[in-house]
């Protein structure tokens, strides 16, 4: 603890003692943090959102309505959907033009920005269901999120 004399050093002291508080406060962040923000890479995607998860199964093409939060620190991504399963939890990096690739948590395949790249309103992303043959109609597991 900090004890500070008044009487012989007067309001100087308090105010050399409570400037030295503010300074500290101020380096370290409320939360103690000392790492500075990172600035946010590409449009910044951070909220809630809405939209379609469309998903090609061996019994058909399902379109189901989602709920979506984006959380998205420096170049880092992560969507939470309630989708439950495929497309419920990917995490992935975006680029300044706002080019995504993420991973879902579920089965390690690769999402990208394969349509159009994200945008402060709009965020498509697909997975290939095989690999893409030159010629050939390719499907592809679509989430297609607005805000």
């Amino acid at each position: 603890m900090l004890m500070v004399r008044l009487c012989s050093e007067g309001i100087t002291g308090v105010l050399h003692t409570t400037l030295l508080f503010m300074l500290a406060a101020f380096f370290t962040g409320c939360d103690g943090n000392t790492e500075p923000a990172q600035p946010l890479v590409g449009p910044n995607l951070n909220g809630a959102w809405t939209g379609t998860l469309t998903l090609h199964t061996e019994d058909g093409t399902r379109t189901s309505h989602i709920i979506a939060t984006i959380n998205h620190t420096g170049d880092s991504v992560i969507i939470h959907t309630n989708g439950g399963g495929t497309a419920s939890l990917m995490t992935g990096t975006i680029e300044p033009d706002g080019s995504m690739i993420l991973t879902d948590a579920l089965d390690g395949e690769n999402w990208t920005t394969h349509f159009s790249k994200a945008i402060v309103n709009r965020v498509i992303v697909a997975d290939y269901i095989q690999a893409p043959v030159a010629g050939e109609l390719t499907r592809l597991n679509v989430l297609d999120l607005r805000r």
